[in-house]
C-alpha cells in the first residue's frame, strides 16, 4: 500500500501513532508520515514549535543543493538544472532565522570534511557579486593547476553557493540601486541560465549556462512581495518558478510536544555514476500537456514555470530519501508540498492586491485634498484681485451697479464674494 493509497490528502485524521504521542488532528497525516524523514520533520517541529512546511522547505533547498551541479533534470523536454528558490512568508520576528538552526540539528547532511554538511547562505549586494560568489577570473596563468589567464578559478570544486536574504525587500532595494539589477541576476542563476559578464579586459566573472548550482531561501512579509507580482513577472511565470511556505502555523501551538527532539540524518550519496535524473512517463506526459497548453493559449501564465517546480520537489523529497532515481511516490508528494505552496502565494498575491488598493485609495484621497486645497487657493487669489478691482471702481467714482459689468466675464461668478469681503461683511 503507497501512501496515497490511506484516503485523499488534506483529510484531518485523529493522530494516534504507536508511541503514545498525545492524540491531535493532523492535516496531511498520510504525507507527513509517509516516510521517515517526513515523520522526522513534522515530529521534530511540533517539539520545536516551529511550522512543518517552512522547515520541510529548508530541506527541500538543502536536498536540492546537495545534488552536483553535473546532475540535471532530464525529461522529454530535454535537461534542466535543479536551481531553485524558497520563499518563507512570515510576519516580522517569526522566527525565520532560527529555522536554519533547526533544521541543522533535525535533519543533519552527511557528508563534508566534518562529517556534516554545512549550509551558511550568502547574502549579496550586487548583481556582479553574485555570479563572484562561484569564482574568480584568473589575471594569470597557474600552470601547476592547468588553468591560464581569463580561465575561471571556481571556489569549491561543488560549484554551488545557496544565497540568503533576510528580507525580499531588501532584494528588490538592492535592484532598483544596483544597474545590474540583483533582481535579474537572481532570476537567471535560479532558472541555470549564464550568469555574470566578462569585460574587454577579460576580468569580470561568466558563468556557462549549467556550470553551477544556486539555490536561494529568501524572507518575506506578504505585504512586501508586490515586487513579485507585477505584471511583468506575473507574464514572465516567476512566482512560479518559487517554493512558497509559510513560517506561521497555528498547530505549532496546538500540538506543541515538549519531548526530546529525534533527529535523523540525510545519508550521502555518490553521485558519480549519474549525470541525469530521469523524468517518470507521468512526468513527461504532464510536461507535454503543458506544451499543448502553452501552444493553444490554455494556460496561465503564472503557471509557466510551476510544473518544472514540481519536478525539483519530486527530486527533493527522493534526495531526502536517499535515492538517485525517482519514484511515483516522489511525483505525488510533490504535489502536495506544490499545493500548500500554491495556497500560501494565492494568500500572498490577495494580501499585496488589498495594499495595493489600499495605497491606490490613500493616494487618491491625498489628491482629492490636494485639489481641494488648490482649487481654494485660486478662488481665494481670485477674489483678492477682485477686491482690488473693486477698491479702484470705488476710488474712480463708478457707481456701484457698474462694478459687475466693468469685470472680465470670468471673474462676474465671484463678484457677490468678492463684494462682501471688499465691505467686510
Amino acid at each position: 500500500m503507497t501512501w496515497d493509497a490511506l484516503g485523499p490528502v488534506g483529510n484531518v485524521i485523529p493522530f494516534r501513532d504507536n508511541e503514545g504521542l498525545r492524540e491531535a488532528a493532523i492535516v496531511n497525516y498520510e504525507f507527513w508520515h509517509a516516510r521517515p524523514e517526513l515523520r522526522a520533520i513534522y515530529e521534530n517541529s511540533r517539539r520545536l514549535m516551529t511550522a512543518p512546511w517552512a522547515m520541510l522547505g529548508v530541506a527541500l533547498m538543502r536536498a536540492l543543493h546537495t545534488i552536483p551541479y553535473t546532475v540535471q533534470y532530464q525529461s522529454v523536454l530535454g535537461p534542466s538544472p535543479l536551481n531553485a528558490m524558497l520563499v518563507l512568508v512570515g510576519d516580522s520576528g517569526g522566527g525565520k532565522s532560527l529555522l536554519a538552526r533547526q533544521v541543522d540539528h533535525v535533519l543533519p547532511f552527511i557528508g563534508g570534511p566534518r562529517g556534516l554538511v554545512e549550509f551558511t547562505p550568502i547574502e549579496v549586494g550586487s548583481g556582479e557579486a553574485i555570479a563572484e560568489q562561484f569564482a574568480h577570473t584568473l589575471d594569470k596563468d597557474d600552470v601547476a593547476r592547468g588553468l591560464f589567464r581569463g580561465d575561471l578559478d571556481w571556489f569549491n570544486r561543488d560549484h554551488a553557493v545557496m544565497f540568503g536574504f533576510d528580507e525580499i525587500g531588501r532584494m528588490m532595494k538592492l535592484g532598483q540601486r544596483d544597474s545590474s539589477t540583483i533582481y535579474e541576476y537572481m532570476k537567471s542563476g535560479i532558472s541555470g541560465e549564464a550568469l555574470g559578464r566578462k569585460l574587454v579586459a577579460r576580468n569580470g566573472v561568466l558563468l556557462r549556462q549549467g556550470s553551477y548550482r544556486m539555490t536561494v531561501i529568501a524572507n518575506a512579509q506578504p505585504a512586501r512581495c508586490g515586487p513579485l507580482f507585477t505584471e511583468d513577472e506575473i507574464a514572465g511565470g516567476f512566482p512560479g518558478r518559487i517554493l512558497w511556505l509559510q513560517t506561521k502555523d497555528p498547530g505549532a501551538v496546538a500540538e506543541f510536544d515538549p519531548s526530546e527532539l529525534e533527529p535523523l540524518q540525510v545519508k550521502s550519496i555518490d553521485w558519480s555514476p549519474h549525470k541525469r535524473i530521469r523524468a517518470l512517463p507521468e512526468m513527461d506526459e504532464a510536461h507535454l500537456e503543458d506544451r499543448r497548453r502553452y501552444h493553444l493559449e490554455d494556460r496561465d501564465p503564472l503557471d509557466g514555470h510551476t510544473l518544472l517546480t514540481k519536478a525539483k520537489i519530486a527530486i527533493g523529497l527522493m534526495r531526502l530519501n536517499s535515492r538517485v532515481t525517482l519514484q511515483y511516490e516522489d511525483w505525488a508528494m510533490a504535489q502536495v508540498v506544490l499545493d500548500e505552496s500554491v495556497r500560501v502565494r494565492t494568500q500572498i498575491m490577495h494580501q499585496v492586491a488589498e495594499t495595493v488598493a489600499q495605497e491606490d485609495r490613500r493616494r487618491g484621497q491625498a489628491a482629492a485634498r490636494q485639489a481641494a486645497a488648490q482649487e481654494d487657493a485660486t478662488t481665494t487669489m481670485t477674489i483678492n484681485r477682485i477686491v482690488r478691482l473693486l477698491a479702484g471702481y470705488a476710488g474712480e467714482g463708478k457707481p456701484e451697479n457698474m462694478w459687475r459689468r466693468s469685470l472680465p466675464n470670468r471673474d462676474r461668478e465671484f463678484y457677490d464674494q468678492a463684494l462682501l469681503a471688499y465691505k467686510g461683511w
